[in-house]
């Protein structure tokens, strides 16, 4: 193999933790496959051992954590030449970027990864990646350019039947929806059902709590307060039970 099975494996499994929710396992399990890469100086397997820790601070929202991550594994591919590394670290690192509010790090990024893998032919985890994209340009009022790319996103996720990045593709059709015009509300509402009911089936209760919270703004906006607040608390108290770290940082800045 090219790397050290036991870190590739100690990655897959921390970046699906994570995607549960389940935290505490994954940073762990992340913090080990830096540690047998870097004791074994393979720059290779260390590359990916920072994508894997870096994606699950990512999911838990902890930015300042997961930049720093993936900037190390970035580095290392580019400096030591590992291109089939660079899609996978540059993505979530431009993404990371983006919610960061730097815009003009993230775009360019997201759009280099896209670009190396379809060099490579590299199409395992390709609409994550242009969901991405079209988040980073939503974030930046960009609507016009987001639509386009999360209707990619999900074409590619069900030809692939990639569930999960479906869910992804959903919620994300469900923001970009739910900013439009007033007509637009039953479509968004729509696509956040069924982001959530994928997420709920295949346990990914992260993203669970991001669909309530898009439903819960969309609600209040519309009037719908009690359904808005069913919403907030159902998202708000999963957060908690995960230490899920909100857009704003904190759990009172999901409630404002």
């Amino acid at each position: 193999m090219a790397g050290f099975p036991s870190v590739f494996s100690r990655v897959w499994l921390a970046w699906c933790l994570a995607e549960r929710g389940e935290f505490v396992q994954a940073i762990t399990l992340g913090q080990e496959g830096i540690r047998i890469a870097d004791d074994a100086n393979d720059l290779y397997t260390l590359s990916l051992a920072c994508f894997g820790l870096g994606i699950v601070y990512l999911l838990k929202g902890d930015l300042d954590n997961a930049i720093p991550v993936l900037e190390r594994g970035l580095v290392l591919a580019r400096v030591e030449n590992f291109p089939v590394l660079l899609p996978f670290v540059a993505s979530p690192l431009g993404y990371t970027y983006a919610l960061s509010g730097r815009d003009t790090d993230g775009v360019p990024l997201l759009e280099q990864a896209i670009d190396e893998a379809v060099a490579m032919k590299l199409m395992a985890n390709h609409s994550l990646r242009i969901a991405r994209l079209s988040e980073a340009h939503l974030l930046a009022g960009r609507s016009e350019n987001a639509l386009p790319l999360a209707e990619r996103s999900l074409q590619l996720a069900r030809e692939h039947k990639e569930r999960g990045h479906e869910a992804y593709a959903l919620r994300l059709l469900g923001e970009i929806r739910s900013q439009a015009n007033p007509s637009e509300t039953d479509n968004a509402i729509a696509r956040y059902g069924g982001a959530r009911a994928i997420a709920e089936e295949l346990g990914m209760r992260p993203l669970m709590v991001h669909c309530d919270l898009g439903l819960s703004r969309l609600h209040r906006r519309t009037g719908n307060q009690q359904r808005a607040q069913e919403c907030l608390t159902t998202a708000l108290a999963m957060a908690r039970e995960m230490d899920l770290r909100l857009p704003g940082g904190t759990l009172e800045g999901a409630e404002a």
